[in-house]
């Protein structure tokens, strides 16, 4: 049969070959490793010297595919994570100033090598530290501020 060249057949829709080939690549569209970008982020947060967002960031790799390669690669790095970001969570806490519940801050200042009668308060350790060194002009001597709950009386001395 003869063909114009301006009247050319339209293509076919799928030629068998194609339905196999597309057969076979539609699965590997969808095996995307899920744990990679948290695997990624984990190991970018580790690098920034970040540990305690970088074990989240393991820990929702793990989650997110725990069988895949990255999966795999997170959950072997958590267990030194882990360890690390818990040396960063006790210093953090140690750096926090503990509550004071009696909401009050106190000191006994020393006169004359003589306990006074009377704490020096105040509502802050900043405001009492002040209070109290503004009291070394009169030649005071006053102890670091604490919290009323932990206040002891320095041995050795008797009260005025």
């Amino acid at each position: 049969m003869y063909e114009h060249p301006h009247h050319r057949r339209p293509p076919r829709a799928v030629t068998p070959w194609m339905a196999i080939a597309l057969v076979f690549a539609l699965p590997l569209v969808g095996c995307r490793d899920k744990a990679q970008p948290s695997y990624d982020e984990c190991l970018k947060l580790e690098a920034k010297w970040d540990p305690i967002a970088a074990q989240a960031a393991c820990e929702a790799a793990v989650q997110a595919d725990p069988n895949s390669t990255a999966g795999k690669a997170a959950a072997a790095k958590l267990a030194a994570l882990r360890e690390v970001a818990e040396k960063e969570r006790a210093k953090k806490a140690a750096l926090e100033p503990k509550p004071c519940k009696a909401k009050k801050w106190v000191t006994r200042c020393i006169w004359k090598g003589k306990l006074r009668p009377t704490l020096l308060e105040g509502e802050t350790a900043a405001k009492c530290n002040q209070d109290a060194a503004d009291l070394a002009t009169i030649e005071m001597q006053c102890p670091a501020c604490v919290c009323a709950d932990d206040y002891k009386d320095p041995p050795g001395l008797e009260l005025e």
